[in-house]
């Protein structure tokens, strides 16, 4: 079954119009329907550290790993992939579009549009632990590894930070 081939389950996302589960691991990502059977598996899509369910198409999620891969895939089949610069700590869709956010633990948070191309990266000296969009895609939130949040507008500008939150941010929605 799936549960000896995932591998440790580092990432899991419910689709918000089908429900199907995605569930990245150390050795795969699987897709399961409501009842647990698997509706695909890949294998190559390994070292998951994050796993986004896009909006609008429901079978479609991104993927992060910890070897640097960005990908998206739908129903099974990659759509495209592309390398970032470090580990992907986490990755969201850009409000209800296809374009794929990547925050990296290397200090990159990249835009990359619905064929995989980046459309912009911001760079920041410390690396990124998560980010988050408004419904709308017009605001975006990346946490860095120090506690600062930065906000920034949908063409990836920086338009206000606070100040690093003393502890580490543990969760980010």
């Amino acid at each position: 079954g799936w549960q000896s081939r995932i591998g440790c389950v580092n990432s899991l996302v419910v689709a918000p119009r089908t429900n199907t589960v995605i569930a990245g691991g150390d050795n795969a990502t699987v897709a399961l329907d409501v009842k647990g059977q698997e509706l695909w598996a890949s294998t190559e899509l390994n070292r998951v550290a994050c796993v986004a369910s896009s909006l609008g198409e429901e079978q479609t999620v991104a993927v992060g790993t910890r070897s640097g891969t960005v990908a998206c895939v739908t129903g099974g089949t990659v759509l495209w992939r592309n390398q970032a610069e470090g580990c992907v700590a986490a990755v969201c869709y850009r409000g209800d579009s296809q374009e794929v956010l990547a925050a990296s633990l290397d200090g990159t948070l990249t835009c990359f549009d619905k064929n995989g191309k980046a459309l912009w990266t911001y760079r920041s000296p410390i690396g990124f632990r998560f980010v988050a969009s408004s419904f709308d895609g017009n605001t975006i939130a990346a946490a860095e590894l120090s506690g600062k949040v930065v906000l920034l507008n949908k063409a990836g500008r920086p338009v206000a930070e606070t100040d690093p939150v003393p502890g580490a941010i543990r969760a980010f929605a």
